[in-house]
């Protein structure tokens, strides 16, 4: 939940509008991450997994895409922990 939060955001202040999705073009480590909600890199490393399996983000070495917005936002509302 925390992790989704902070993915959005870094994406309502920072992405790009790219159709459907909205472009993070940050160099972010799972580290650097995990420290803005206060999580650790395990936990980020294992939500990001999940989103992206799930098809929720995207993410490369210098870049992350937010695919589902809305679906990241029902996931902050309901609290849940991927």
């Amino acid at each position: 939940q925390r992790v989704a939060s902070v993915l959005l955001r870094l994406g309502g202040k920072l992405g790009e509008k790219r159709g459907q999705d909205l472009l993070l073009q940050l160099p972010l480590s799972r580290q650097a991450l995990a420290a803005m909600p206060g999580s650790t890199t395990e936990t980020v490393s294992r939500v990001m997994s999940r989103c992206v399996e799930d098809g929720m983000i995207k993410s490369g070495r210098k870049w992350g895409t937010i695919r589902d917005a809305d679906r990241l936002e029902e996931m902050v509302k309901r609290g849940a922990v991927y």
